[in-house]
């Protein structure tokens, strides 16, 4: 505040001089002070930015928005305050960025990317209209790449699948006009599974800053979760070259072994990066997966239940053991560990993560008897009963009850809708693509019985007495 009282201090003696230069015709003089009032740093005109927007815009790009809040401090311009909006968005400060983006609507109010960034805070904030006020917006200014991806948002958020891929499509043709939004667009690109895109995105990030270690780390990190192999080995490789003494290349050798189908191998990295430096819980996780992987051997399954006893209160472990026992045919005992595991654990968020793993475990080894009995022991202990009714829907439709899938399904996204949150919407979600899922599966049976019919038809003589 003290900031802005300077601020208008100063503007105030410059317009008391430019007023006294006109009254007394020093003509020259009031040009001058014009001049020199449109030049103070973040001063009359704050349609103008600063080379530090630039910079803040370029610390966004590659992931580092508290950079480029710090780089923005005295920045007072509208493209200022809404790339911080941006930044504070980022690190979770929503309320702060929300000041933000309105301080660059009071400059400049009718600039759409500005209105659809608020627009988007809003649906962030689940305030009721403002999905489609962000697609009303993207049908008016399509071209606009920043409105493409805002538009995304809200496509998700009414579930329409199909809208937010063509917005976001839409919004990567122009990518490189909003580069503080590339790194997300990567994000979203991997979870989606839209793998052309996600390596172009590479690409691009990587041109940006070609020899920055850390970036380089976390593009290797996002090409490793979504299992772009070339792209991966690529910048592992850029790593081992541009940091050949870093400390975490032995971390980052494990996880390419893993990603390149290579278990055996990423087991014995795993074990010499920890007989070099042990007591590292992200390689200790990783030599859980690696034993999860690996061939089965006694050794090694009592290796995993060492671990799992050494970390009890972490899910990450619990969940290998258990994987392990699923992927050799002993179920039940899988079932017994992940049971006995929620007996004992004393965090909440722990037993929450648990509960899922208990009841998806049967479910996916497409044991719905199990999976119904797991539900029944267990579903008094869901916070929300809504996904005690996501579960069900899912084992009625492994009993081939695609009637009462769909019933559970839709009591999900029911519920679900009149008190919205993230985890909510996610759920419900994911119950919606169960049912769409069902719908074709069903509409698919009718055609064939259809085409069927046709042929049995066809291949019956007709009637005597007609042609």
């Amino acid at each position: 505040m003290s900031g802005l009282c300077v601020h208008v201090r100063r503007v105030s003696r410059c317009c008391a001089e430019l007023c006294r230069a006109i009254r007394s015709r020093r003509f020259f003089a009031a040009a001058l002070l014009i001049v020199l009032l449109t030049a103070i740093p973040g001063g009359c005109n704050r349609h103008v930015a600063t080379a530090q927007v630039e910079i803040a815009r370029k610390h966004l790009q590659l992931n580092r928005p508290q950079q480029a809040i710090d780089a923005l401090t005295k920045e007072d311009s509208a493209e200022g305050h809404y790339l911080k909006a941006v930044a504070l968005q980022a690190i979770g400060q929503r309320t702060a960025a929300r000041e933000q983006i309105d301080e660059s609507l009071s400059i400049a109010p009718e600039d759409v990317k500005y209105r659809g960034y608020q627009s988007l805070l809003d649906l962030v904030g689940n305030k009721p209209g403002a999905a489609q006020r962000l697609i009303e917006l993207y049908d008016l200014h399509s071209s606009s790449p920043a409105i493409a991806f805002f538009a995304t948002r809200a496509f998700v958020a009414q579930h329409n699948v199909e809208g937010a891929l063509r917005s976001f499509k839409l919004g990567l043709t122009l990518v490189d006009e909003v580069p503080e939004f590339m790194f997300h667009a990567l994000q979203h690109s991997v979870t989606t599974e839209q793998t052309a895109d996600a390596k172009l995105l590479l690409k691009k990030l990587e041109k940006a800053a070609p020899d920055d270690v850390e970036l380089l780390r976390e593009l290797l990190n996002v090409a490793v979760k979504g299992k772009l192999v070339e792209p991966a080995e690529h910048l592992f490789k850029r790593v081992q070259a541009v940091a050949p003494e870093s400390a975490d290349l032995p971390e980052l050798e494990v996880k390419m072994e893993l990603l390149l189908g290579r278990p055996e191998a990423a087991l014995t990295a795993a074990h010499k990066a920890l007989q070099a430096t042990p007591n590292q819980p992200a390689l200790e996780l990783l030599l859980a997966e690696s034993l999860l992987r690996a061939e089965p051997k006694p050794e090694r399954e009592r290796e995993l239940a060492a671990l799992v006893a050494k970390h009890p209160e972490n899910p990450d472990y619990i969940a290998r053991h258990s994987n392990y026992l699923v992927k050799n045919k002993r179920l039940p005992e899988a079932l017994q560990l992940l049971n006995r595991a929620i007996a004992q654990t004393k965090a909440t968020a722990v037993r929450a993560t648990l509960l899922n793993i208990a009841i998806r475990t049967p479910i996916d080894a497409n044991a719905p008897g199990l999976a119904e009995q797991q539900l029944a022991m267990h579903q008094a202990k869901f916070s929300n009963p809504a996904v005690a009714d996501y579960f069900m829907g899912r084992i009625l439709y492994l009993k081939h009850d695609y009637a009462g899938s769909l019933e559970r399904f839709q009591k999900v996204v029911t519920s679900q809708g009149t008190s919205p949150s993230d985890a909510g919407r996610a759920l419900a979600a994911e119950c919606l693509a169960w049912q769409q899922r069902i719908l074709a599966n069903q509409a698919a049976d009718e055609r064939l019985k259809a085409a069927q019919q046709e042929l049995k038809d066809l291949a019956r003589p007709p009637k005597p007495g007609k042609s």
